[in-house]
């Protein structure tokens, strides 16, 4: 099992997580705590801290899941490649 890199459509890396958990792979996305100003407060919001890329855990063996529908998934834009 290799770990890959997913890039998203904007603002739907949460989207993509779930989607892809859904359909059974094993998924990361790293969160991270932010202060942001709205309304005269304070507020702490979880935001991306890769914006639009999570990892997706896929196995190269010809009983591992295939990665045709990864591209189809809703908030998914590409896996990235070399």
């Amino acid at each position: 099992m290799h770990w890959y890199l997913v890039h998203t459509k904007p603002r739907q890396e949460k989207c993509a997580l779930q989607n892809l958990e859904q359909q059974g792979y094993e998924c990361y996305l790293p969160i991270l705590p932010v202060e942001k100003i709205r309304q005269g407060g304070i507020a702490v919001a979880a935001e991306a801290l890769f914006p639009r890329y999570l990892f997706i855990r896929l196995g190269q063996d010809l009983s591992s899941k295939s990665w045709g529908p990864i591209r189809s998934t809703k908030g998914v834009s590409r896996l990235v490649s070399f």
